[in-house]
């Protein structure tokens, strides 16, 4: 399976993080094709994982995810170098993120407080 490589820039903004998307090939001239490059300060850059979510929804390291059932305990989706590949963790378990049955419901520099456990 070919992973496509791409990053996701989040940009700060007034008006909250605004996102753009740009494959590896056009970050050498990122500077010329992003327009909020030299205008908005970055706010983090997320690799994508090259697995999508239950609802299409590409999964960027950093996402926090959730499983169908409402009532499960979102998890943060990060790389691994003991897996060499992208994980969550589950209780003290660590998974290899590979299939779709999780759905993104934030990432983890916009919405922490969904990994808070009250």
């Amino acid at each position: 399976m070919k992973r496509e490589i791409k990053f996701e820039y989040g940009f700060e903004s007034v008006n909250g993080t605004v996102k753009k998307v740009y494959n590896l090939w056009q970050i050498p001239n990122i500077s010329s094709i992003c327009d909020v490059w030299n205008i908005l300060p970055i706010k983090y850059v997320r690799l994508f994982t090259g697995v999508k979510d239950g609802n299409g929804i590409e999964i960027y390291e950093g996402d926090i995810m959730q499983h169908a059932n409402p009532f499960d305990i979102p998890f943060l989706v990060n790389w691994s170098d003991d897996y060499s590949g992208f994980v969550f963790n589950y209780g003290s378990t660590s998974y290899v993120l590979n299939d779709s049955s999780f759905t993104v419901i934030g990432n983890i520099y916009e919405n922490l407080e969904l990994l808070e456990v009250s």
